[in-house]
């Protein structure tokens, strides 16, 4: 049954990634800052709990000064989507993180969430904003495994991440470096898997099931 089940969520994330494909052939995918327009909450609340949002609000202008250290600036925020119900959602702003190139400055969380113990979700990374440097790319990979983690220590389980096309090959050879590998790299005993995850990219749909070791 629980195969089946499994079955069923990949089969409806393929025609999912499908129609991600014809939505950015016909309406310019790459206008788009926010995953939840194609993404949307009734789609989302029939296939999970609950989802993460991690987007990048435009910060380009903060700390940008003559003599300034900290300047250019990475923010990625997170929002927390609870599905109590098909067709119904909470919504809240989470936390957000802040870096200057590859090192973490802070962490503000907002609000408390509470993920039920082995609840399954999702957790998705907007587009980035075209002209961003691509050297924000770590950042946002070490929000991810922040967000992934914290998931872990609840209980929980993220069944699915997805990242835009763009940032799925630096995303996935960053959390290689993380301690995250390909089912050819683990060994038979499965007791030294500390989870598993299936990272998707959006819209072509290319994705790597990965898993973290103990």
């Amino acid at each position: 049954m629980r195969n089946a089940i499994f079955c069923k969520r990949i089969a409806l994330a393929f025609l999912a990634a499908i129609l991600l494909a014809w939505l950015n052939q016909i309406g310019g995918f790459a206008a788009v800052k926010d995953m939840r327009a194609y993404l949307p909450d009734d789609y989302l609340g029939t296939e999970f709990k609950w989802s993460m949002i991690l987007y990048l609000p435009d910060v380009k202008d903060s700390l940008n000064y003559k003599g300034s250290t900290l300047h250019p600036l990475t923010k990625v925020s997170v929002s927390f989507n609870e599905y109590p119900s098909a067709g119904n959602v909470q919504t809240k702003a989470y936390e957000e993180f802040w870096y200057h190139k590859k090192a973490i400055l802070g962490l503000r969380r907002h609000n408390q969430v509470r993920l039920a113990a082995g609840s399954e979700g999702a957790i998705i990374l907007c587009p980035r904003k075209e002209a961003e440097s691509a050297d924000c790319s770590t950042a946002i990979t070490n929000a991810l495994v922040r967000v992934i983690l914290d998931v872990q220590f609840r209980g929980a389980v993220t069944t699915l991440v997805v990242v835009p096309d763009a940032d799925y090959q630096s995303i996935v050879g960053a959390l290689e470096r993380y301690g995250f590998c390909s089912e050819d790299k683990l060994s038979n005993n499965l007791n030294e898997l500390a989870l598993s995850m299936r990272l998707r990219a959006y819209p072509l749909g290319a994705e790597k099931l990965l898993y973290l070791k103990k």
